[in-house]
């Protein structure tokens, strides 16, 4: 791990008391394994990690119900488990219970390796239960040569147990086992334990309380594998909200453990594998949400912000960041901000790994002038013992480190550190070390650096705040040779000069504040610009004049008297001949400015950069006390007669060294093309193209339409040819360079070429029934077009159904000055319509693209099918598809503040969600309008000449795409030319017109008639919101009467109320109850099943019908919905009559049930048989609707299994379970693990279990 490039080996050796003792270091990242190898303990004995934390909400289980502790000290979990308690002080004799997934809170890699392991484990009994299977198949043929109707049955019987084995082998996905959760109150403080193992005897567990107070923590082991040791997955527990939430903190990934250990890592028996600074203590906080692949969310910031001041946190490290939109802007920077200038807590973090180009940096560490901001170096030592290059090369930075300027023009990168190191990880990764680098790597190296430094400044009684710490690391950072600013920023971190630097000037004028320096004139995302970053061709053409504004950053809590006498003679210093300053400004407590000009006309084409710094006039070796930076592009102007090309000549590339071009891309361009030519090569070279411009309201990098990035394996003698988007008017920066660890040199000529295919302005294309025209225009030189306009999603728009705001907890989430933290709830009511699976995306729109940005807090969305089940989650950043069956679907928003104000502006948020066709629909483009007009000749695109413009058409689809629905939008883009020339193309939705049998039937009818029936219907709707409603059930009842009474034969009422009672009751409900809700579901089915008509559907299906004929059609419509009903009500029926049967294979009535529901003279077997030889008669199960098909499925299982079959019972059960269609119930999954249970199938009877508890959570889960 290197440590001597910073100096931070040879200050330990110097000073071995000031490793890091006294400083507590917070680790905002994936979570950190608490029982890491070298994290146990801290140099001077104290334990290593104080305290682990989740502030995702991904491993909060809900706790909030409480049972009593029962007979032989037991208790029924959530999952049905009799658990089993230890000898534990539980006073009240009352527990909380709760219940969690176990692969919900396991990383992503673990995932995948515990369910091989499982797999293994679970096929492995599943061939032995084949196995008997096929010998009791072989048994039977061998003793039955010549078998009878009835004993063909059976044998059938026997080939459908195996068919059944090999559907259940085929739709196996592991779900993972179920975890129960007991909380409780030992009288001193909350405890809580986990069933791992889900075996209910706890009697072994040690309760673990907070880890904060005893430091305990578990170890995930087998589930159920093969391997007792298969997880080795670390986890603690939290407890809130008085025992109603239990938090399971464990790694959202290997990441955060490896950050720890480059910290602060200690290995008492091997000191050479030490981190940076080995007796610093650290708590862990999981950030990386696990529910979004370890991504952050402000939520999970800022509870980490309020907990690690709350427990005395002198630094934090932060090894994450995303792109960003809005220069030092956002909530969460805010509060970033806040604590560190108000709070006192250092904070450190990576600047991102989108480089080489400029203006690469992420965000929160490039955009926060509170935070320090760490690229990535690379040494040579380095290079020889962690990579095992064969050659040496000088010290350089990583090829991937991002950039500065800031968009506004402020540094991006404060400081470099080594940026790879082998350090410790999980041992769920089955590792104990592993290499890593990134400036993840670089940032907590940097880190354990200021950990040091604070170290000896509390051992040593200076003062400092993090303001002073930064001023002193910048300040004596060491130069990189060769390394641009962009890179380095101020330089390469030095442990030793910096503590000097603190000692030597504690007692110094202002030594303790941020003194800021910013341009009032020039605004950036709405503030002041913190550098000066000259970019735009035009601009950099001329002369520019601005203020410069000087101010101290005073504590709102200084001592008034401070500012009064607070006064610096400031010289200002800048070491360029075309930045012009004064000289000299007196700094007063409120601040000072100046007129600073910059003339950058003769500066030649490039990239310039220079300082413009404040130095104390009486003691000028402090260093600089404020600095803005400048940066200057001189993009190359292409000549009338380039032809709109560049050649770049033919240059020896080595690795690591960076070679930039700025162009002014010219008007009218659309994109550039690449063309790399090589000559004579040895050995294999990797070359680098990292394309970008700046593009204003657009992410800077990663979103960026306008980048590109190529890592190009060079061949000898051959021509690569790479394209990219591109805007006319911009600077165009085009980095090529060879990879840092490309060894050799390599010489490669390259040439741009801008093309242009300009399409008309105005951003989305919006289609209507009319033909819209597009205009297409090449300025710069003859184009190819191809041309076609394809739809692939269909976009609906949601308005809430409920907006809820409610107060969060103190505990978790108050922030200082008793500022409360809200949090709105918008539900929305979604319909997936088709029959397959489809991809959906929810689009917050306005919330989306941003998170450190974002003037809210957080955002997190979360989808759950009608069962509660969630199917996906997803924040405001990146684009999240969930995949969604067919069906009814809850979103849930949840949008997060302080200031409620801002969130009750937000009740009535519309979000959009697009929904992929299984087919993509095409528009169609004419050359002209008459064509678009008559349906003429199609137009596909040809050449247009230079400077030519051209008019086509486009008109929408006329394809009837199924869900769609009037208001609704296509989705698609129309594309002009070969390469991603792209226009977003939106269709509306027309309203269908309606059918020629409608209108007929509209017409043979009254206007009277219409209105009663329209009334009629209006109030069925009704029926059914308030059937929907469980707590108008009274309601319901009086409206279904009075329907009833006007309407007694109408089915469509009919089947309402049927609905109504076709419900199964719960485990509490007694055999009285449940006969009543039976009895009152069969009156109601036989009084559809009256109003249906079976005799009259039977002579009407029983003759041939005209198709052309409307009259004939209107008939055999209302046919079809009577017999639609009269299927539901068998259905219903019988279901609800196998419920008065105990359970199968039983025949019998249950205890209770009064004898009066069979018919006179019948068994309930007899009677059973009857209601499914009915069923037979109507039902063609592979014709019917999926629900349909499920419930004929139960009946048909229940009927085979109280007839000896239970083969062909789970045979029919699990072609649903592998139907990718099926909607599979509660009720069929009970049904298939009965089954099983009777077979003596243990594995697959705990399989189901564990899927029923996936897909039918009781509650909706809790978030945050």
């Amino acid at each position: 791990l290197p440590k001597e490039e910073t100096g931070a080996a040879k200050f330990v050796q110097a000073n071995p008391t000031c490793d890091g003792r006294g400083v507590l270091v917070a680790i905002f990242d994936t979570g950190v394994d608490p029982a890491a190898k070298g994290l146990q303990v801290t140099s001077d004995g104290k334990p290593k990690i104080v305290d682990v934390v989740d502030c995702t909400g991904s491993g909060d289980v809900d706790t909030s119900e409480v049972r009593d502790v029962g007979e032989g000290n037991t208790v029924k979990g959530l999952t049905g488990r009799t658990l089993k308690l230890g000898d534990w002080s539980i006073p009240t004799k009352k527990v909380h219970v709760g219940l969690k997934r176990i692969l919900e809170i396991c990383p992503g890699p673990l995932v995948r390796r515990l369910r091989e392991d499982r797999k293994e484990a679970f096929l492995e009994k599943h061939r032995a239960a084949v196995t008997a299977a096929q010998r009791r198949l072989a048994e039977w043929d061998a003793v039955h040569k010549a078998p009878s109707e009835a004993e063909k049955r059976e044998k059938k019987d026997l080939e459908a147990v195996i068919e059944s084995l090999g559907d259940a082998a085929d739709s196996y996905v592991d779900p993972g086992p179920v975890c129960d959760c007991v909380v409780f109150h030992d009288g001193d403080k909350w405890r809580a334990v986990l069933d791992t193992m889900g075996q209910g005897d706890l009697t072994a567990c040690t309760p673990m309380t907070n880890f904060f107070d005893e430091r305990q923590h578990g170890t995930l082991g087998g589930l159920r594998t093969t391997k007792d040791s298969a997880a080795l997955l670390s986890y603690a527990l939290n407890i809130h909200e008085d025992g109603n939430v239990l938090s399971i903190a464990c790694d959202s990934g290997s990441h955060g453990t490896h950050v720890a250990g480059i910290v602060a890592a200690n290995f008492p028996d091997a000191p050479e594998l030490n981190g940076v600074a080995p007796g610093a203590q650290l708590i862990a906080y999981k950030i990386g949400d696990s529910r979004l692949a370890s991504m952050e969310t402000g939520s999970a910031l800022v509870r980490a912000l309020l907990h690690a001041k709350e427990r005395g946190c002198d630094v934090i490290n932060m090894s994450f960041g995303e792109s960003f939109m809005y220069d030092n802007s956002g909530r969460v920077v805010e509060l970033m901000a806040e604590f560190v200038d108000r709070h006192g807590i250092t904070f450190v973090s990576s600047a991102g790994n989108n480089g080489p180009a400029l203006t690469t940096i992420g965000a929160p560490a490039g955009t926060c002038s509170s935070i320090i901001s760490v690229g990535a170096f690379v040494s040579p030592g380095m290079m020889e013992v962690e990579y095992s290059l064969r050659e040496k090369l000088k010290p350089t930075m990583y090829t991937w480190s991002s950039r500065g300027p800031c968009p506004d023009g402020y540094w991006g990168v404060s400081l470099v550190a080594p940026g790879g190191a082998i350090a410790p990880v999980p041992a769920w990764t089955l590792q104990g070390k592993q290499l890593m680098n990134g400036t993840s790597m670089s940032s907590p190296n940097a880190c354990g650096g200021v950990a040091l430094i604070l170290s000896a400044l509390k051992a040593a009684g200076v003062p400092h705040t993090p303001m002073s710490v930064r001023r002193a690391i910048e300040n004596t950072a060491a130069p990189v040779p060769g390394v641009e600013p962009f890179a380095l920023g101020h330089g390469l971190l030095q442990v030793p000069a910096s503590v000097a630097y603190l000692k030597e000037y504690a007692g110094a004028v202002g030594h303790l504040m941020r003194i800021s320096a910013s341009l009032p004139g020039r605004i950036v995302s709405g503030k002041a610009a913190r550098g000066l970053y000259i970019r735009d061709p035009k601009e950099s053409a001329g002369v520019v004049q601005t203020t410069m504004m000087v101010r101290p950053e005073w504590h709102p809590e200084v001592d008034n008297r401070e500012q009064v006498a607070f006064e610096l003679q400031i010289e200002l210093r800048c070491d360029a001949q075309w930045v012009h300053i004064p000289q000299y400004m007196v700094l007063g407590s409120q601040g000072k400015g100046f007129d600073i000009k910059v003339d950058p006309t003769g500066l030649p084409e490039g990239v310039h950069f220079t300082t413009v710094q404040g130095f104390d006039a009486k003691q000028p070796a402090r260093g600089a006390l404020f600095t803005l930076p400048v940066t200057c592009v001189r993009p190359i102007r292409l000549a009338p007669e380039s032809d709109n090309r560049l050649e770049i000549p033919c240059k020896a590339y080595s690795p690591g060294a960076i070679d930039r071009h700025f162009i002014a891309v010219p008007d009218g361009a659309t994109y550039a093309e690449f063309a790399f030519r090589t000559t004579a090569l040895e050995g294999n070279h990797t070359l680098v193209l990292h394309a970008l411009q700046i593009v204003p309201g657009s992410p800077h990098v990663n979103r960026n339409p306008m980048e590109f990035e190529k890592y190009i394996v060079l061949k000898p003698n051959t021509e690569i040819v790479e394209r990219m988007l591109v805007r006319g008017g911009l600077t165009l920066e085009a980095v090529i360079c060879k990879w840092w660890a490309s060894l050799g040199e390599c010489s490669v000529a390259v040439e741009v070429t801008f093309h242009g295919v300009c399409v008309r302005a105005g951003g989305a294309l919006h289609l209507h029934a009319a033909p819209e025209p597009v205009e297409v225009h090449t300025p710069l030189r003859p184009e190819t077009l191809t041309v076609s306009a394809k739809f692939t999603h269909l976009r609906k728009f949601y308005r809430p159904k409920k907006a809820l705001i409610k107060a969060m907890t103190a505990e978790r989430d108050l922030l200082p000055l008793g500022r409360q933290i809200c949090e709105l709830e918008l539900t929305y009511a979604v319909e997936q319509t088709e029959k397959e699976a489809v991809k959906c995306t929810p689009r917050p729109h306005g919330l989306y693209d941003l998170l450190y940005d974002s003037p809210f807090e957080s955002q997190l969305w979360m989808v759950f099918d009608a069962n509660k089940q969630l199917m996906g989650s997803g924040d405001g950043l990146h684009t999240y598809d969930v995949t969604l069956s067919k069906g009814k679907h809850t979103i849930k928003l949840h949008i997060r503040h302080d200031n409620k104000a801002l969130l009750d502006r937000l009740k009535a948020f519309e979000i959009a969600v697009d929904f992929a066709l299984t087919k993509e629909v095409s528009g169609t483009t004419y050359p002209s309008l008459i064509d678009a007009l008559t349906g003429g000749a199609k137009y596909t695109g040809g050449v247009l000449q230079k400077g030519a413009r051209s008019v086509f058409h486009v008109t929408p689809p006329t394809d009837k795409v199924p869900g769609a629905k009037s208001g609704d939008f296509l989705v698609g883009v129309l594309k002009v030319a070969d390469h991603k020339q792209e226009v977003p193309l939106l269709a509306r939705v027309q309203k269908e017109e309606e059918s020629e049998e409608e209108a007929k039937e509209k017409s043979e009818k009254t206007d009277e008639e219409l209105l009663r029936e329209a009334v009629r219907d209006v109030q069925i709707s009704q029926l059914k919101a308030l059937r929907e409603d469980s707590a108008k059930g009274d309601a319901f009842d009086a409206l279904a009467k009075e329907l009833l009474a006007a309407h007694p034969a109408h089915v469509p009422l009919l089947r309402e109320v049927l609905s109504k009672h076709d419900s199964d009751g719960d485990a509490e409900e007694g055999a009285d109850k449940a006969s009543a809700r039976c009895r009152a579901a069969i009156a109601a089915a036989d009084a559809v099943i009256a109003a249906a008509g079976p005799g009259e559907l039977a002579t009407h299906y029983g003759v041939k019908h005209d198709p052309n004929d409307l009259a004939d059609k209107q008939v055999c419509k209302e046919m079809d919905k009577r017999k639609e009903a009269l299927i539901e009500a068998l259905l219903i029926k019988t279901d609800r009559f196998a419920e008065l049967l105990k359970p199968a294979p039983s025949t019998e009535l249950r205890e209770g049930v009064d004898a009066s529901v069979v018919p006179a003279g019948k068994t309930p077997h007899e009677e059973l048989s009857a209601q499914w030889k009915l069923i037979q008669q109507w039902v063609v199960a592979k014709d019917q609707k999926i629900d349909v098909q499920v419930k004929h499925a139960l009946i048909m299982s229940s009927h085979e299994r109280r007839h000896g079959r239970p083969g062909a019972a789970v045979a029919e059960l699990l072609k649903l379970a592998k139907s990718k269609e099926a909607a599979l119930s509660k009720k069929v999954l009970g049904e298939i693990k009965s089954i099983c249970e009777q077979m003596g199938w243990d594995h697959l009877s705990m399989h189901y279990e564990d899927l029923s508890f996936k897909l039918f959570p009781a509650k909706f889960p809790i978030h945050m």
